[in-house]
């Protein structure tokens, strides 16, 4: 099998990033060059010169496709501050390192390191929300929850998932993939995106995918049709409103504001409407259209962290400031989390 050919810098990779992002907090780019350098020589060698494995030019354009959509996933998560850069490249670096042969099944086909980020992110999310959810229930929170939750942001929910549960459906039907309740994390990423890069009326391009689903979609008309999207809407409302918007307190502290450091990544962001200032929790800046009008967050979330220049912005009308602390989030090492997906899929793919 040609894992054998790239374990071994896969496993000098997983280490020794793994040690350094525990210890500095930092994915240096030598070792993504040299695991990309690595790919790149290994299949020139096999290619033109060990011809055992009979390899193509269309097995190197899957691995190529593979590559470019795992930058594209790596960039998006990224962008949403889930992971830093450097694990992004740590991501991409793993998905050309392990064969397209080493998956033992692939959910996509043009897209096998999904399985990789699935190892990696499905062990944490599980985590996450059982954690969440008891912690909201043991402090009594529940009703604090659904008190903050506007009727406007369930309204654009159900239109949107109404309307792009459609789009989507057609999309993944053309492909051959069927759409159940785990997309449910794909309507959240294209929800984000919405909101985080479109300044168009949302509301009003979602309401004509719904007319037009209406007239078109014959299925619409059925009950299973309903209660798949009843479904769906409940995986939706709990990732979306309670693990994006509550159970951020998790993984954070309090730091008093003239402790703030460069580097340090808030949970809180602040808002200045008119002369006056208010924090809200950071993951309501995904959904900026729900947040009060006239709104101008003081600095953006990052996922490298407060800047010098949001240091000096926040220090220069600290006593502006209606209090005197903010959360900030305690942030996660991915390398060895990304190592161990890897090897697990490795695992699946020589044992299983």
């Amino acid at each position: 099998m040609l894992i054998y050919w790239f374990l071994p810098m896969i496993l000098f990779l997983g280490i020794i990033t793994s040690y350094e992002d525990v210890k500095f907090w930092k994915i240096r780019n030598k070792w993504i060059v040299l695991g990309i350098s690595y790919v790149i020589l290994i299949y020139f060698l096999l290619y033109f010169f060990y011809t055992v494995y009979n390899l193509n030019l269309m097995h190197l354009n899957y691995l190529l496709i593979n590559g470019i959509l795992a930058l594209i996933i790596g960039f998006l998560i990224w962008f949403f501050g889930l992971w830093t850069a450097g694990d992004a490249k740590l991501f991409f670096s793993y998905s050309v390192l392990i064969p397209l042969d080493a998956y033992k099944s692939i959910l996509f086909t043009y897209f096998p390191a999904a399985n990789l980020l699935l190892l990696t992110f499905i062990p944490l999310a599980l985590i996450y929300l059982f954690t969440s959810i008891i912690l909201i229930f043991k402090n009594k929170q529940f009703a604090l929850m659904l008190k903050s939750i506007r009727i406007a942001e369930i309204k654009t929910s159900l239109l949107f998932l109404f309307s792009i549960s459609w789009i989507l459906k057609l999309i993944l039907n053309y492909v051959g993939i069927s759409l159940n309740v785990s997309n449910a994390i794909l309507m959240i990423l294209l929800f984000l995106i919405i909101g985080r890069i479109s300044k168009l009326r949302v509301n009003a391009i979602l309401l004509i995918i719904a007319l037009l689903r209406l007239f078109l979609d014959s299925t619409v008309f059925l009950v299973r049709t309903w209660i798949n999207l009843i479904v769906l809407f409940l995986v939706f409302f709990v990732i979306r409103f309670l693990v994006l918007n509550r159970s951020f307190s998790l993984f954070i502290r309090t730091v008093k504001i003239s402790n703030l450091k460069e580097g340090m990544i808030p949970a809180e962001l602040i808002l200045k409407i008119g002369d006056k200032y208010k924090k809200v929790p950071s993951a309501h800046i995904a959904s900026n259209r729900f947040l009060p009008k006239n709104a101008m967050p003081l600095f953006t979330p990052k996922s490298k962290g407060l800047s010098p220049l949001d240091i000096i912005k926040i220090n220069r009308i600290r006593k502006k400031l209606p209090f005197d602390q903010l959360k900030v989030k305690q942030t996660i090492s991915f390398a060895p989390v990304l190592f161990f997906g890897a090897i697990v899929n490795v695992f699946i793919g020589l044992y299983l």
